[in-house]
């Protein structure tokens, strides 16, 4: 007889991550996610709406922009959703779900105003080695006959990376994101960087096995993913792809096909409509995600055209504002700094360092790449007769959505 109960959803979530994964041929060795990945959907082209932790976490489980979500800067720096019954476990739970937090979250300041009945494994730093034993721990405390929802979150890859237990890869074999300088300090950097991914991969394998170990396998959908791109220069903070990427590969028995890829341009806000119909919930219109289900079941190629990004608040002020579309991407500064941006992690870097060491071009104000044939976005084409009315029908469209979501940046750029 077929089971008709809704099914379980396990979120494995990594920390300044970006795609650095095996599945997508960059990173440190990822074994485990890579067997997971010949199981699953991987979504090449993932991204989220903000560089930075908390706007971008508060997407995935609200289902809107920081805008729309109130969430526009840290948790830890008081800043907070407008409802915090927003969150998709407050769903959850009203649909019979048990709701599960094993290990970080930065979205409030405690889990159980999320919605999550439990909470567990969530004083910093939440390492995968103590974080996936305690939620296969957790396991056996749930009830088989009960539908669950559980996000499991791990600290790699923040900084700092001087935590003991890690095994850094040979600085000589890593190889250097090409948007920084391939020197030696830069390349201890990354390698020491590869020692927290390898974590975070034997972090996914403890949880796949747990789940294997019970037999739910079958009745449980589980996503790995990452919050925002790599604590890196050009990356985390930024409205570069490289900040705004993520890794999302998704194993749904029965949806998805073992071993597939999609290019399809896809936000972490999109999971929550996606969980919550297949949950039996019914999304409201306020939602700025759309629905997955066709592209998990390979009926449509493309699910998105274009999306908004922003930086509002990190550990300053940063108002720029952004849109991506399938070919060209526009960047709008609003704040008054001279030199660019880093957070204050990416600034104390090696990789920070050696950055401005090179010498660092000027903020633009009003940036336009082409992104086929600049994907590192380096060279600005607001300018150029070619790509004129593109750049101005994107401004146009990006004013329209800043005053759709009721931005506070239409009231003018004091914090």
């Amino acid at each position: 007889m077929t089971d008709r109960r809704p099914p379980s959803f396990v979120i494995v979530h990594g920390h300044d991550l970006g795609r650095h994964l095996g599945p997508y041929g960059r990173g440190a060795p990822t074994p485990a996610i890579d067997r997971f990945a010949t199981s699953a959907l991987t979504i090449e082209r993932a991204f989220a709406p903000a560089p930075q932790c908390s706007p971008s976490r508060a997407s995935l489980i609200t289902g809107k922009y920081p805008t729309k979500s109130g969430m526009m800067g840290l948790a830890h720096l008081d800043w907070r959703l407008f409802d915090d019954r927003d969150a998709l476990p407050h769903h959850l739970r009203e649909l019979g779900y048990a709701t599960l937090l094993v290990g970080e979250q930065h979205e409030a300041s405690a889990g159980e105003l999320l919605g999550y009945d439990r909470c567990i494994g969530t004083r910093w730093p939440q390492l995968a080695r103590e974080v996936a034993p305690a939620f296969a721990e957790a396991l056996d405390t749930l009830d088989p006959d009960r539908p669950f929802f559980a996000s499991v979150g791990f600290f790699e890859a923040h900084r700092p990376f001087d935590h003991d237990g890690y095994v850094d890869d040979d600085p000589a074999r890593v190889s250097v994101p090409p948007y920084l300088p391939d020197t030696p300090a830069v390349r201890r950097d990354v390698a020491a960087f590869h020692g927290r991914v390898r974590a975070f991969d034997e972090g996914v394998a403890r949880v796949l096995a747990a789940l294997d170990r019970r037999g739910l396998r079958e009745r449980t959908v589980v996503i790995v993913t990452t919050d925002h791109g790599i604590a890196f220069p050009r990356a985390k903070g930024t409205l570069y792809d490289a900040g705004l990427e993520t890794g999302l590969l998704i194993r749904w028995p029965g949806v998805t096909r073992p071993g597939s890829r999609s290019d399809a341009m896809v936000l972490n806000l999109d999971l929550f409509p996606t969980l919550l119909r297949a949950a039996g919930g019914q999304p409201d219109g306020a939602l700025d995600g759309v629905d997955l289900m066709p592209l998990l079941r390979g009926a449509t190629t493309a699910v998105r055209d274009h999306l908004y990004a922003q930086l509002h608040w990190h550990d300053a002020f940063v108002p720029m504002r952004a849109l991506r579309s399938e070919s060209h991407k526009l960047i709008l500064d609003y704040s008054e700094r001279e030199t660019p941006y880093f957070p204050a992690d990416v600034e104390d870097s090696a990789s920070g360092r050696a950055l401005r060491a090179c010498g660092l071009e000027l903020p633009v104000r009003v940036a336009l790449h082409s992104l086929a044939d600049d994907p590192l976005e380096r060279r600005n084409v607001i300018l150029d007769e070619a790509h004129r009315d593109i750049g101005a029908a994107m401004v146009e469209r990006l004013h329209a959505w800043m005053h759709a979501t009721s931005d506070p940046l239409l009231e003018g750029t004091a914090p």
